[in-house]
């Protein structure tokens, strides 16, 4: 229809309201969610015409957001989906494993637990729901009076990976292995996962395969002694001289039962420890670790390692001197041989609440996550392959440091840092003496 612009007053009005109801119902399908509608002017006048086209337009402009709005919720969508599919299926795999696991975010909140750290802990879920590492170390000491510095060190101020056993016996006797990791982003902290793993029925088994080795150790001692026996008379030409190459192979027959005396000896060593038969007195451990340190800083310096030793003139201690001498003598030992560069060190710390550390350090390269987890695990095959301790004499000789130091009473705790190198940490009793355990 066209306008005639030399139209009258009323026929104008009567054609601007026809105008803009034409408009007024275009943009109300659109208010309606009709965004596919088209807006047209009734005439050819270009005052609606121009009207029509900016609406147009901006209907066009609301289509296009609108659209994008959905695309962009669909997507959001999508992604949540996945990502609490993802969560369900961590979490199902965390509650399917054996191990308690905790996760407390960079707050220090209990953010995750599993149903099995839930019963390791002897708490409900409402009793650990937002807890801070404090308190679920305080609900986990509850079931024996064990020390909380460990505990605690473990869930609230670990920076690095640590690891130890803990001994309860409320309401059941139970082992636990503790092994706190700190979880870190762009180098900085972000939390730390928990793991406490039961290893009592492993210990139960352990306890009757250490009885028959121990059974097997007494029977080869009795041959073991004829062969060393004789074949010190045979070398000593008790029975006739002898040529060089008989002589060679007698000093190698010698060499091997000698060595597997040796072997005899530690397993009866673990045999003495599994059965508790340490002799605990007050003692002075400084001369022990005095005399350990000049044992040990040749080895070290004949590898070109540096040897620090920070040690006081008196430690009084309460234990058994012969298997703390082994501890440390092992712990020295280790450190020297894993070490390629840097140094070791044996120092003492202040005494306090009635216990004492003595640290073994090294400057060895990094362990891994799960060396660091079953680092005190006797016969562990599991090997890190930066670990430079191959076979199963080193695992031995840390299960056996690790049960004499509970024997006594102790704790030891293994802390290993991401830049490389650990300290065994090791915890032990201060003996009664008015004047103090230190003397430095």
């Amino acid at each position: 229809m066209s306008f005639d612009p030399s139209a009258s007053d009323s026929d104008y009005r009567e054609h601007v309201r026809r105008e803009v109801e034409n408009l007024a119902d275009g943009f109300t399908r659109v208010l309606f969610g009709d965004y596919d509608t088209v807006l047209r002017a009734a005439s050819s006048d270009p005052l609606f015409g121009n009207l029509a086209m900016l609406g147009n337009v901006a209907i066009n402009s609301a289509r296009n957001a609108i659209a994008e709005q959905h695309r962009q919720a669909v997507e959001a969508l999508q992604q949540a989906q996945t990502i609490e599919l993802a969560r369900e299926r961590l979490e199902a795999i965390l509650e399917a494993t054996q191990d308690g696991l905790a996760f407390f975010d960079d707050h220090d909140r209990l953010s995750f637990h599993s149903s099995m750290f839930r019963e390791l802990v002897g708490a409900t879920r409402e009793q650990l729901e937002g807890r801070s590492g404090a308190e679920v170390a305080r609900l986990l000491s509850a079931r024996d009076p064990v020390p909380l510095g460990g505990l605690e060190q473990a869930f609230s101020t670990a920076t690095t990976r640590l690891t130890f056993l803990l001994r309860l016996g409320r309401p059941k006797p139970q082992l636990l292995r503790v092994v706190a990791n700190p979880m870190r982003g762009a180098g900085d902290t972000r939390g730390r996962l928990v793991v406490l793993r039961d290893l009592t029925a492993l210990e139960d088994s352990r306890r009757f395969r250490d009885e028959l080795l121990s059974n097997l150790a007494h029977e080869l001692r009795t041959p073991l002694t004829a062969i060393q026996g004789f074949t010190d008379l045979l070398a000593g030409g008790a029975l006739g001289a002898l040529s060089a190459a008989q002589l060679e192979a007698l000093n190698t027959v010698r060499g091997s039962s000698l060595k597997l005396a040796r072997v005899v000896d530690q397993v009866l060593d673990v045999q003495r420890v599994e059965s508790g038969r340490v002799e605990r007195i007050d003692f002075d451990l400084a001369p022990v670790l005095q005399a350990l340190r000049l044992e040990h800083e040749p080895q070290a310096r004949a590898k070109g390692l540096g040897f620090r030793a920070s040690l006081p003139l008196r430690l009084l201690v309460r234990g058994d001197r012969r298997s703390l001498e082994l501890v440390f003598r092992t712990l020295l030992a280790r450190a020297i041989e894993r070490t390629v560069a840097g140094s070791v060190e044996l120092s003492v710390g202040e005494a306090r609440d009635g216990r004492v550390d003595v640290r073994v350090s090294d400057t060895g390269p990094v362990l891994g996550e799960e060396a660091v987890l079953r680092i005190f695990e006797r016969y562990d095959r599991s090997h890190d392959a930066r670990e430079p301790l191959p076979g199963d004499r080193a695992q031995l000789e840390l299960s056996l440091v690790q049960r004499f130091v509970q024997l006594n009473e102790g704790q030891i705790a293994l802390e290993s840092a991401l830049s490389g190198g650990t300290r065994f940490r090791v915890e032990l009793l201060v003996g009664a003496d008015p004047a103090g355990p230190l003397l430095r």
